[in-house]
């Protein structure tokens, strides 16, 4: 029955004998715990006084190490020795050592001591000791625990500088990011105004085209079908699904037999090439073959032009 030495405190639940002991035992227990631990040996503190409602108990704790399942384990034995009920054997007056409570009071080592006082004196050097011992563990603890705030704190300077430069490159970022910004935007604007004045040329040329009543076909440098005028559209059969197909693939009624031939050789000479053919009901047309000159004077292309030829029936 472990119940007078050790029992549950309130509060938390915890498995530590240092809050499960009795208060009077705690500083008895570091205390044995300390020296087994630095001795490795078994250590037992004798006449250790437990007061408990109002009962004095004179017992011995005991503390045995032990070793655990590795060779660095280390865990601690501790036994309690009830000694009521045995006789204390009094010491030598003779031979005693100046104690604390003579040099608390001033009196010679020898001189008698009233009687039950010598234990009393004992018993306060013995708390006095384990109080000392106690404090210097407390002390020790508590230089541990400044060390490491210590270090904690130094961390802590650290990480505060390395935020605080990231947060001076943040900023710099986004100064950086809304001047991109701010750039990104008057480009947008430009952007804006140029596909604006895209989309006028491309209306402008659209309405010119329709309003032309001469056949004209624009093709890329591939030969394949980029634009052409309605009338364009009604001579040669075209659709409107022709956009971008070859020249090649479509079935036109041009009376031409290599038309491909002679495009490609525009291309080649950047001449403009003019030749008078004649359809089936006998209707004269000229053929003209035109370089597509960009405004940076670059061929991308050609331009195929058909022209009705004096004489020819109004239904052409």
């Amino acid at each position: 029955d472990t119940s007078p030495f050790v029992s549950p405190a309130q509060g938390q639940a915890s498995l530590n004998i240092m809050k499960l002991a009795h208060q009077s035992l705690a500083m008895v227990i570091r205390k044995g715990v300390d020296r087994c631990r630095e001795a490795r040996s078994e250590v037992t503190l004798e006449g250790v006084q437990l007061q408990r409602e109002n009962e004095t108990r004179t017992i011995d704790v005991e503390v045995v190490p032990l070793r655990g399942p590795n060779a660095d384990d280390r865990y601690y034995f501790v036994l309690f020795k009830d000694r009521e009920g045995e006789e204390k054997v009094a010491r030598s007056r003779k031979s005693r050592s100046p104690s604390f409570w003579d040099w608390l009071t001033g009196r010679d080592a020898g001189e008698d001591v009233p009687p039950g006082q010598g234990e009393r004196v004992e018993q306060l050097e013995q708390e006095l000791e384990a109080t000392r011992d106690y404090l210097q563990s407390v002390i020790e603890e508590y230089e541990a625990t400044t060390e490491e705030l210590r270090s904690a704190n130094e961390e802590a300077l650290s990480s505060n500088e390395e935020l605080q430069s990231t947060n001076e490159e943040l900023e710099t970022a986004k100064e950086e990011l809304q001047s991109s910004n701010e750039e990104l935007t008057t480009l947008n604007e430009e952007l804006q105004k140029r596909n604006d004045e895209i989309q006028r040329i491309n209306n402008d040329l659209l309405n010119l085209l329709n309003s032309i009543d001469i056949p004209i076909v624009m093709l890329g440098p591939d030969l394949r079908l980029r634009r052409w005028t309605p009338r364009a559209e009604e001579l040669l059969n075209l659709i409107p699904a022709d956009m971008g197909r070859p020249l090649s693939d479509i079935n036109h009624s041009l009376p031409v037999d290599d038309l491909a031939g002679e495009i490609l050789t525009v291309l080649e000479n950047l001449q403009v090439q003019r030749r008078e053919i004649e359809d089936e009901d006998g209707h004269r047309m000229e053929l003209q073959i035109h370089p597509y000159r960009t405004s940076e004077n670059k061929i991308d292309g050609a331009v195929l032009v058909i022209l009705e030829l004096p004489g020819a029936s109004p239904e052409a």
